[in-house]
């Protein structure tokens, strides 16, 4: 949640790709739409690591089943053990509060080089960088 309203933050491991889509409402049907949606740009995805609700619902899991990928829930008492996720959400709070239009802002952090790893997350994503205004 941030300033009122809930999204969904997806994230990549290994690229450190990153997905935030609005929820217009939290249910596991809007999180099938959405995830339909993102599969059908990117491929399926291997594991999806989350906290519980709604991931652990029947539709969501029967999805998951349907579709062939891992749900994996992390601790809902330590927040802190999915790490990643941790990250992903921080990523994402500092776009929405930066940036006035969010699109420009994944836009730019999607085409950022990460140091650690000397290229950013499109280049890895994509095996390109992506056009931009800069």
């Amino acid at each position: 949640s941030f300033g009122g309203k809930d999204y969904l933050v997806i994230y990549d491991s290994y690229s450190k790709w990153l997905e935030l889509d609005l929820l217009s409402e939290k249910t596991a049907a809007r999180l099938v739409d959405i995830f339909s949606d993102k599969f059908s740009h990117y491929g399926i995805i291997e594991e999806c690591v989350c906290d519980n609700v709604p991931y652990n619902s029947r539709v969501f899991l029967g999805f998951a089943e349907n579709f062939g990928f891992r749900v994996t829930n992390s601790s809902p008492r330590y927040p802190r053990s999915n790490g990643l996720a941790e990250k992903a959400v921080s990523i994402a709070k500092n776009l929405l509060r930066k940036n006035n239009d969010v699109n420009l802002g994944l836009l730019q952090y999607r085409n950022s080089p990460i140091m650690s790893l000397g290229f950013s997350p499109a280049q890895l994503f994509f095996g390109r960088r992506l056009r931009d205004r800069l």
